[in-house]
């Protein structure tokens, strides 16, 4: 299974990618978000395309240590914001996660890390991307 992980001071985001059958578009993942007070576990899909964007635009953000990067699920049930902060150092993660699109729960998580912690990160996602080729 391939997964990378965000994770802050206040909280921790998984992605694993499950199943991605060859030739397909999309991945079906499991997505785990814990912050203060509040834990969510879930199914989305995310497409191999979304996937190595996202790897793209976090590698930019990491060699300019300024910018964010985008990561939003097939059915718009994910979505991934990382914010890089040039002045002081932050990386800021928020987002959102719906389990069903029926039914209008959402969990709305925000984390901060720092940039140093995010090199393995940007390694894992990078890593779940080659996976798919």
């Amino acid at each position: 299974m391939t997964q990378f992980t965000l994770a802050g001071e206040n909280g921790r985001l998984r992605v694993a990618l499950e199943n991605c059958p060859a030739g397909s578009l999309s991945c079906r993942a499991t997505v785990e978000i814990e912050v203060p007070g509040y834990r969510a576990e879930g199914k989305v899909w995310l497409s191999r395309a979304a996937l190595a964007a996202f790897a793209s635009e976090l590698r930019a953000c990491d060699q300019s240590l300024d910018g964010a990067a985008r990561l939003t699920s097939d059915q718009e049930s994910l979505s991934l914001t990382v914010t890089y902060q040039r002045r002081s150092g932050r990386v800021e993660v928020t987002g959102a996660y719906r389990q069903t699109m029926v039914l209008a729960n959402e969990l709305r998580f925000g984390m901060l890390t720092d940039q140093s912690y995010m090199a393995e990160s940007l390694l894992q996602v990078e890593q779940c991307v080659s996976s798919l080729l």
